[in-house]
């Protein structure tokens, strides 16, 4: 077997990072399949490999492997990069998409923390306060099931009723029972009605939420700069 020499690795970092960074099936497979090579970059070079890497696993959505790999990133952009702002920025984006990842995983608690973390670090971003209420809003419909069971149970005794009246009662009658369009009428409205009020109450609960949230941490960081 042939030693890797500096041109090697010097040629391998050089094409990895002009690859295609839409063309993410590609940029995974050189990763997983030249981890020797990488392995012999310097810090800042293999650091840069890795988050190219990561992008990639998180844009088709392969969260599970991203989550294993992302800590150890992050860690070690803590370890080794200044905190400027170029820098800054990159540590938030492998936060907030960790955040993402964990939210489509369904580890909503886990979600939420490194959301709110992250609102913290930078109050006026809109997208962490987007994520957060999509997380409050995931979590209020545990709390308004019931809701869209009683739903679900008006509109289809209403449809019940509408198909009885068509089907049974006119056939063998010869004419439709008025009540049961009027009844199964109101049903189905109030069906409706609940479901709507019910998503609206419950969006509108987390967007408060998040935004309260958000406000103390905006308020917090300012008298923290004022002291």
């Amino acid at each position: 077997m042939r030693f890797l020499t500096n041109v090697d690795i010097s040629n391998f970092y050089s094409s990895f990072v002009n690859l295609d960074k839409q063309d993410f099936d590609v940029i995974i497979q050189e990763f997983q399949s030249n981890k020797n090579l990488i392995d012999l970059l310097s810090i800042e070079q293999k650091l840069e490999l890795k988050i190219i890497y990561l992008e990639a696993l998180y844009q088709i959505g392969r969260y599970g492997t991203y989550l294993r790999e992302v800590d150890e990133i992050i860690e070690d952009c803590i370890r080794y990069h200044r905190i400027d702002q170029p820098n800054r920025i990159v540590f938030e984006d492998l936060l907030f998409k960790k955040a993402t990842a964990l939210f489509h995983q369904g580890f909503v608690k886990e979600s939420e923390y490194v959301t709110i973390e992250l609102v913290k670090i930078n109050p006026t971003e809109t997208l962490y306060q987007a994520l957060l209420t999509r997380i409050f809003y995931r979590k209020n419909e545990s709390k308004f099931h019931y809701v869209k069971v009683m739903c679900l149970f008006l509109i289809l005794s209403s449809a019940l009723m509408y198909g009885s009246n068509l089907l049974i009662v006119h056939p063998f009658y010869g004419d439709y029972l008025a009540i049961l369009f009027d009844v199964g009428f109101v049903t189905l409205n109030v069906g409706v009605l609940l479901y709507v009020v019910g998503e609206i109450s419950m969006f509108g609960e987390a967007v408060f939420r998040s935004r309260a949230k958000v406000h103390k941490c905006r308020e917090r960081k300012l008298r923290k700069k004022q002291q």
